[in-house]
């Protein structure tokens, strides 16, 4: 609690508004410098801070300012959703490594590593496990989509002849994934479908339209599309919820930001979406104060209302807290946030 404080007081200006204190934070600062404070922290509040990097702090491009137009909107859009992907891939490592072991060689090994974008492992996985072909194929991920069609008139093949049912089904997955399919994997007379997002959490089954299921040239927005659309599916993914409970992950709230279609306000202030108590409302204060008093979401007036509402009562709350801990000082300087007199 005291890193964000301190980081909150040490970037924040001053001013005197009709012989009243406000505090604002510095225009400048940025999701980066919150990421920064929790550098080899994965939990996940600090996960949240290092995908808002990744979402909504400047990002320079290859084309940067030397090219306008069409030509720097596909830069810009494809050097945000790769950042998406470096973040994503990064939060699933663990997840692979805890799934499978040193010694597995196995296609399951393959398709979790897979899961995780670690295609160049998950390629000398298969070398190690003496799957040669396998291997020459998951090299090829990603190449486009003659290879993905390749892929699937395999897969299309094995069914006509009902053999995929002496096939393993990790290895029919990992074909799936390479032939773009991320929703169910049909079968023949003798074989199982597969759902491909079973037993998957709603980040990794994020990752399969990131990765393998939308084309490199698609914007991120149609990404979180298709994993929206595939929410409604007869054999849908894990809804993108905290744990077991019925509250909406903060992570996806952060992406409906992004997508415009919702504000901070909305979205982001309840605590349940974090995994905490009702009182415990740190981590929207300060991601919400960001959002809203630096970047500027909302911007039609009744969105500005809400928001200025919702955090004025956020800052009540947050003060309250701190006072409770024995932080008085630091609860006035929060209190110095309000925007309007609170009833």
């Amino acid at each position: 609690m005291l890193k964000l404080l301190e980081f909150q007081l040490r970037n924040s200006n001053f001013v005197d508004e009709g012989g009243v204190p406000i505090a604002e934070t510095d225009n400048t600062v940025r999701f980066k410098d919150f990421a920064e404070l929790f550098r080899g922290d994965g939990h996940h509040e600090a996960e949240l801070w290092k995908l808002g990097r990744a979402l909504f702090d400047e990002i320079p491009t290859l084309a940067n300012g030397e090219v306008a137009g069409e030509i720097r909107v596909d830069a810009d859009s494809l050097v945000r959703k790769n950042a998406v992907s470096d973040w994503l891939t990064s939060y699933l490592a663990p997840v692979a490594e805890r799934e499978i072991s040193s010694k597995d060689k196995s296609p399951r090994a393959v398709f979790s590593l897979l899961l995780a974008n670690q295609v160049s492992r998950a390629t000398s996985t298969a070398i190690d496990g003496c799957d040669l072909r396998l291997a020459t194929l998951i090299a090829q991920a990603g190449s486009g989509g003659d290879f993905q069609s390749n892929m699937e008139q395999q897969l299309e093949a094995w069914r006509k002849q009902d053999v995929d049912a002496h096939i393993d089904s990790s290895y029919r997955r990992v074909y799936a994934l390479l032939a773009g399919i991320v929703d169910v994997l049909e079968a023949g007379p003798s074989a199982d479908k597969i759902v491909m997002t079973e037993d998957l959490s709603w980040l990794q089954a994020l990752g399969l339209h990131l990765w393998f299921g939308t084309p490199l040239e698609q914007p991120l927005p149609d990404v979180i599309s298709n994993y929206q659309a595939h929410l409604k599916a007869d054999h849908p993914p894990a809804q993108p919820l905290v744990g077991d409970s019925e509250a909406e992950d903060a992570m996806f709230g952060l992406f409906k930001v992004f997508m415009d279609q919702a504000t901070p306000a909305t979205c982001l202030a309840d605590s349940a979406t974090y995994g905490k108590p009702p009182m415990d409302v740190r981590v929207q204060w300060h991601l919400l104060d960001l959002l809203i008093n630096v970047f500027g979401f909302g911007t039609s007036e009744e969105q500005v209302m809400e928001s200025v509402q919702t955090f004025d009562r956020l800052t009540v709350g947050y003060a309250s807290q701190l006072e409770q801990e024995g932080l008085w000082e630091y609860a006035i300087f929060v209190l110095l946030h309000l925007d309007k007199e609170i009833p």
